[in-house]
């Protein structure tokens, strides 16, 4: 699906920038698409650090401007596209979009190695955008689009990582030949279920164990 994989520019911006401040612009004359099976690949062509960042030095006026570039000069209008060209709402859209995120920051928080001064900037960062309002950062959205509540579900194998549940569905499940159906993080399943596709995923045993 398109919208999943350009997420990953997206998040790999953001960790980029949170984890070691390397700034990337996502623009669409910086940014090829290309096909790899089995999926689309997003490639940039430039990664020297974007010409609306340089000469700015104060770290949270760079990290605003960031922000800025990546959503309301990017997100915003591409998931506006999406939804005119495919019908689907862009409530639903973003909810694809903020689970991606919400999922690779609990990940970020989680790696191993993370210092307790990296753990309070993660944060502090994503204070700052998910405090965002609409506004500037999300023009033409009166509340901000990333902040959902996802449902964590505890996790027999690995109960350090809990299942976090979508909060809206991703509609994997429409592509032609998705036999499997909804995903493990859909809201529309059972927990039941879900921790059963999660088990099958991830070579479990519903025992439990490998």
């Amino acid at each position: 699906m398109f919208l999943k994989r350009y997420g990953l520019p997206i998040a790999g911006a953001l960790h980029g920038f949170i984890r070691q401040r390397d700034a990337v612009d996502l623009s669409r004359d910086n940014i090829t698409m290309v096909w790899k099976e089995p999926a689309l690949k997003f490639l940039v062509k430039n990664a020297e650090e974007p010409a609306f960042l340089r000469g700015i030095r104060d770290d949270r006026e760079r990290r605003a401007r960031f922000f800025d570039h990546l959503f309301a000069e990017q997100a915003v209008p591409m998931l506006h596209r999406l939804a005119q060209i495919t019908g689907i709402r862009e409530h639903t859209l973003w909810g694809t979009l903020s689970y991606s995120i919400a999922y690779w920051k609990k990940h970020w928080l989680q790696s191993g190695g993370i210092s307790s001064e990296e753990r309070l900037r993660v944060e502090d960062d994503f204070n700052e955008l998910y405090g965002c309002a609409g506004g500037s950062r999300f023009p033409g959205k009166e509340a901000n689009p990333l902040t959902r509540d996802f449902r964590a579900v505890d996790n027999p194998w690995e109960e350090s990582d809990p299942v976090l549940v979508r909060s809206d569905c991703c509609l994997y499940y429409c592509l032609p030949g998705k036999k499997e159906g909804h995903c493990y993080t859909c809201p529309k399943i059972s927990d039941d279920n879900r921790l059963n596709k999660y088990a099958l995923t991830h070579g479990y045993s519903m025992a439990g164990g490998k």
